[in-house]
This record gives C-alpha cells, structure tokens and sequence, in this order.
C-alpha cells in the first residue's frame, strides 16, 4: 500500500472503534475538471493500484455484495469479480496531489476484491462529475491496462448497476450532491448503451 497511500504507522482498536494513523502527505486535493494539470498524477495512481493483487481477505466485500442488488441477472457479477484490490471511491477529496506532484489515495472506506477495471470506472464517472463529457472521461483511462483488457460488456454492466446505486443513494437521502452523482451515473451509463455491440 506504500505504492498508493500514505504509510499506516499505527492503529489502535478501542470501545468499538477501529483507528488508524497514517504519515502526514502536505499537499492538496486534486483538479478534476478538463484542461487539468493534476488528471496525469490521479492516471498514474490508478495505474499502480491496478498493479496490485489483492488476498483473498474475508474482510473485504466483492462485487457480488457490492452490485448484487442492482444488475438484470446474477450471471452479470462474473463480469465484476476478479483479484484486484480496488479502492472504489475516485472522489478527488480521496486523493491528495503532494508537493512532488505525486498522488496518493486517501479514505479507504469501501475497498473491495474484483475485477481492475472497476477503479478507472469509478474515476471516469467523477471526471463527468467535473465537466468532462462521458467519452473524454473514458479517453483518460483507455489506456490503463485494465480498461484495455475488459470487455465493452463488461464496463457496461458495471456502469448500470453503479447508476442504480446512485440511484437509491440519492433517493435515500436526495442531497445535491447525491442528486448530481446519481444523473451523472446514469447519463453514462445511457451513453454507454449499446458499446458492447460494436
């Protein structure tokens, strides 16, 4: 995880409450709007955790827990398993830029075990989140090797369930916020419609 993230120094479990300390990074959070000079470091990052195999933990969710619920049929989540660790959550308060230009990710509250692609995924849609219309966000992962080795299918699955889940996330609790992540899911996964058969 030094690749990625700031190195744990320590952590302490008390009452109930599992803590964590981690090395000061003195930096800031990224740019992720087009035209940004920060979107090479937040690439590059992607692709080191994407290098990482990942254990098979028992503590950490897949895909099957993660997206059961919201695709068409069961046989969808093959699609989304895999070995990878993922940190799933690009929001670029989850990423710190530091003085190097270095990034580094922060916030690992939903790390999850499946199928690499599932992270340039989730970054693609926060870039839309900044301004970047859906194919110049998808434009900024095609090359990682993950995006390249998974099929358009694939990607398509993972984008419509990931809408549904914005979906309920924002019908639960419809903050602007949630509000404008659960359009932007589903304008890309609409955008997305039909790619696995061309």
């Amino acid at each position: 995880m030094a690749a990625v993230s700031p190195r744990l120094l320590w952590r302490v479990e008390v009452d109930g409450w599992d803590l964590i300390g981690v090395e000061w990074v003195d930096g800031r959070h990224p740019d992720y709007r087009p035209g940004s000079p920060d979107l090479p470091a937040v690439f590059e990052v992607l692709c080191r955790l994407g290098a990482v195999e990942c254990p098979d933990l028992p503590e950490l969710k897949r895909p099957v827990q993660r997206s059961g619920a919201y695709v068409d049929d069961s046989a969808e989540l093959d699609a989304l398993a895999g070995s990878t660790l993922l940190h799933t959550d690009y929001n670029p308060l989850n990423v710190i830029i530091d003085r190097t230009g270095r990034a580094h990710l922060i916030d690992w509250a939903w790390p999850t075990r499946g199928a690499a692609f599932i992270d340039p995924a989730t970054l693609v849609y926060r870039l839309i989140a900044d301004g970047h219309a859906p194919a110049s966000a998808e434009a900024w992962v095609a090359e990682t090797p993950a995006w390249t080795a998974a099929s358009a299918e694939a990607v398509d699955i993972f984008a419509r369930a990931n809408a549904r889940v914005w979906a309920q996330i924002a019908a639960d609790d419809p903050h602007p916020w949630k509000r404008h992540m659960s359009t932007v899911t589903r304008e890309w996964s609409e955008s997305r419609r039909g790619a696995s058969r061309r």
